[in-house]
């Protein structure tokens, strides 16, 4: 896009425009160059694009005394909020977009250099983070926003490499509400964009647009460590054997989870409003309230037995406590899943299960016990706006009992990937998070300026929920064919501390093999920091906010 250049006098000039050092784009190698790249006759203003992501100098030579001038201009890569982008460079962003899905490492480094990473290469770095056995090394805790912004990064430098005029452009989900769109009526479930919600196929596999079939890898464990039984690049827990992309609006019966909208501006406001915040409140919202709930609400869960058909009418907004108190479950060991099933298993014959050698005769109550869950709690964690049944109350309207929950659980049934640790899979995995990022660039830029107090302390504010439970199981040396339990203690996660490093190389020209520990990441993605090769189009405007400011909404007065 072209960058009108001028001097604040507006006095005429001739202009030199003056190559990075380091021209680089992320295929190419440095040109140790200070080459004129254009030339401007004498003018007051002139536009640009600058090609390669860098620092230029632009020299300015004034028509009426010859003093010479030079400032600096840095090229960053713009990501754009996706309805903003032209047909065109749209069309090239999912094209783009489409090619990554469809190339696999080996060729992609081919096409590419070797320094491209296919999208099985990011998904299983996702899966080693987040379906890692002892606990969810990416999320729940303070590394939540630096494991995604990493990812993400990633991913756009592959995206770049297939086409340098794309980027990883972001969705700005609370648009839908404020233009009193239905979530599940949103320009981006159009078939040409990231292709339906909710597939009316019994498997929910999208079927129709440019994502129809979008193939799950198999064999995966000639790749990966973690798979599923079927060898499907998915959770270990998530045995579903077909091997295409699922969506699903319903998360066990209820639609959206009973959520009636994506997170929304006012939502992102509230926080901004108080006129302080910290990193640790901050990372802990964008878990859940800011963008959790859009994974739920896109990826779904389905599979429950028959039984509970009438009381999944009754389960709303505690819904998605399954799946989330299943996986902690398998993780303290009470779950275990097949480790292989031939291609031609019946599916439900490859199901996870509480053998009853591991439960040793305790009753459903007592293993929930410990483990540190009881009927009680779902009710407990739902959130505060939700007026639902708590499970104790549900079980006994719909003649269930706690052995029938703890069976449930056990067989915990077939999320969506965007409920689940293998979320990546789905291409709408990729705009996601950016929306979130942008908002915490505005807080930051809000504290440099002084208009805003944000305290970038490394932590995380824990609350009560399902999935943050502070559980980390030891399984070294436990035979996990037989009976063997792991030792589950309170701590922290390892990703999740402030001297953890994260395992993104090659995302800076000088980076190299080294990886950043987390406070380390926390100032490369300034938005002040000059390094950072991408920006976001806007930090405050918002369309899905009044005035399409996200300060106006929030009530904000800056300096």
């Amino acid at each position: 896009m072209d960058t009108k250049i001028a001097l604040e006098s507006g006095n005429l000039a001739s202009w030199d425009v003056v190559a990075p050092l380091d021209m680089t784009m992320e295929d190419a190698s440095p040109a140790k160059t200070r080459a004129i790249l254009i030339q401007f006759p004498a003018c007051a203003e002139f536009s640009h694009t600058f090609d390669y992501i860098g620092e230029y100098l632009i020299r300015a030579t004034l028509a009426e005394s010859g003093e010479v001038q030079t400032f600096t201009v840095t090229s960053k890569i713009i990501r754009f909020e996706l309805r903003t982008l032209s047909e065109a460079h749209r069309t090239i962003y999912f094209d783009a977009l489409h090619t990554f899905y469809n190339t696999g490492q080996e060729e992609g480094e081919l096409k590419f250099g070797p320094a491209y990473m296919s999208l099985q290469s990011l998904l299983r770095q996702h899966l080693y983070g987040a379906a890692s056995k002892d606990c969810d090394h990416w999320h729940d805790d303070a590394g939540i926003l630096n494991h995604h912004i990493g990812i993400t990064w990633q991913m756009e430098k592959s995206l770049r490499m297939i086409n340098p005029e794309t980027a990883a452009h972001y969705w700005d989900y609370t648009i839908e509400s404020f233009d009193g769109v239905a979530w599940y009526d949103s320009v981006i479930f159009d078939d040409n964009w990231y292709g339906r919600n909710s597939p009316s196929n019994h498997d929910h596999v999208i079927d129709t647009g440019m994502w129809a079939y979008t193939r799950v890898m198999e064999k995966a464990w000639l790749f990966s460590n973690i798979t599923n039984p079927y060898g499907l690049l998915r959770s270990p827990w998530n045995t579903n054997p077909t091997p295409f992309l699922m969506r699903h609006n319903k998360t066990l019966g209820v639609l959206g989870d009973a959520y009636s909208a994506f997170p929304q501006c006012s939502d992102f406001a509230e926080l901004l409003s108080v006129g302080n915040s910290s990193y640790a409140e901050i990372s802990q919202k964008v878990n859940g309230q800011l963008h959790g709930s859009v994974h739920i609400m896109v990826g779904g869960h389905w599979g429950l037995s028959s039984k509970w058909d009438e009381a999944t009418k009754a389960l709303g907004c505690v819904a998605d406590k399954f799946l989330l108190f299943s996986k902690s479950l398998w993780r303290q060991g009470y779950i275990r899943v097949p480790a292989l099933c031939s291609s031609d298993t019946p599916a439900e014959e490859c199901r996870s299960t509480c053998p009853d050698a591991i439960l040793a005769n305790l009753t459903a109550s007592e293993v929930l016990s410990k483990s540190q869950f009881d009927p009680d709690f779902f009710g407990a964690h739902a959130s505060a706006n939700c007026n639902e049944m708590e499970m104790k109350d549900i079980l006994s309207e719909y003649g269930l009992d706690t052995a029938d929950l703890l069976q449930e659980l056990c067989s915990i049934g077939y999320p969506g990937e965007m409920f689940s640790s293998a979320a990546p899979q789905d291409p709408l995995f990729w705009p996601l998070h950016g929306n979130t990022e942008r908002y915490v660039q505005l807080l930051r830029l809000l504290n440099d300026r002084g208009d805003f107090k944000f305290d970038l302390s490394w932590g995380y504010d824990h609350v009560v929920s399902t999935s943050d439970t502070h559980i980390v199981c030891d399984w070294s040396g436990v035979d996990t064919d037989g009976t063997g339990m792991p030792n589950c203690t309170n701590a922290v996660c390892d990703g999740h501390k402030a001297d953890d490093l994260l395992p993104f190389s090659g995302l800076l020209p000088d980076q190299g093999s080294k990886l950043f520990t987390n406070e380390e990441f926390v100032s490369i993605s300034a938005p002040s920091n000059i390094d950072l090769p991408y920006a976001y189009d806007s930090l405050q405007t918002w369309n899905g906010c009044q005035n399409a400011s996200m300060l106006t909404q929030a009530g904000v007065q800056i300096r």
